[in-house]
């Protein structure tokens, strides 16, 4: 079999776009990398949400945080939510999905509430709990947006 004229020409350096080693940058620039701030966004949201619940009888005196007086809950995962968009914009599902395993975490590993059997219920609730981060982390993403702004106006 012979060998292709046109294949050679095309691998050649002649035609820097579609060398080997271009081809491989440009699809490496396209791929998202699981690295960096997904994974930054998705650890502090998963420790936000073990926090919130394993945090609230010492801090409130109640077993779940959304007994607790009210802004309580709602006001920590909106809190939450601008600190996550500031260090992770536009990083929403990863937050979303890190804050509601770090509470279901909770439900199975603090001691208190692993007794009270809020597991099973817990992970349907707080599926719809976690949706509170999703204001903060718009807020945080905006937020971020200014200050990065900011720093491209300064000469």
């Amino acid at each position: 079999m012979a060998s292709d004229p046109l294949a050679s020409l095309v691998m050649t350096t002649e035609n820097p776009y579609k060398s080997p080693e271009v081809a491989k940058q440009r699809i490496s620039a396209r791929r998202p990398a699981l690295t960096g701030r997904v994974v930054y966004a998705a650890a502090a949201a998963f420790l936000l949400g073990f926090a919130l619940w394993a945090g609230s009888r010492p801090i409130t005196g109640n077993d779940e945080p959304w007994d607790a007086p009210y802004p309580f809950y709602a006001g920590a995962m909106i809190l939450g939510g601008i600190v996550v968009g500031i260090i992770a914009p536009k990083r929403f599902v990863p937050a979303l999905l890190g804050v509601w395993l770090g509470q279901i975490v909770a439900l199975a590993a603090v001691p208190w509430l692993a007794a009270a059997g809020w597991l099973v219920l817990g992970v349907a609730t707080t599926a719809f709990g976690s949706l509170l981060l999703l204001p903060g982390l718009i807020l945080g993403w905006s937020v971020n947006a200014v200050i990065n702004s900011r720093r491209r106006d300064v000469p």
